[in-house]
């Protein structure tokens, strides 16, 4: 999980450099620190652009999982990966993931 606390608060970040996959899953939260991955959900990725706040669509496809070293090439530092839902069914109180 990438937010360092699930609340309204949360921060998500990752290093330029990370490697493996992005994914979205539904979870069951089942204490203050523990959540049980439940169905994979299918979602789509945009960048949005430090300096100027442009969002740009990472591909035009919806995933499962994506190659998070792929999605990075295509970032700055301070740039922000946006994770969409396609399914209005699911919140996504952390759907921003700030490039550091």
């Amino acid at each position: 999980m990438l937010v360092n606390e699930y609340a309204p608060n949360g921060k998500c970040t990752l290093s330029s450099e990370s490697m493996g996959m992005l994914r979205v899953y539904a979870v069951e939260l089942s204490g203050p620190t523990e959540a049980i991955p439940g169905k994979s959900v299918k979602f789509m990725v945009a960048i949005q652009d430090r300096e100027t706040g442009t969002f740009t669509m990472f591909a035009q496809r919806s995933y499962h999982a994506v190659d998070a070293a792929t999605v990075l090439k295509q970032c700055k530092p301070g740039d922000q990966i946006v994770i969409i839902t396609l399914d209005r069914e699911w919140s996504l109180p952390h759907g921003t993931i700030l490039v550091q």
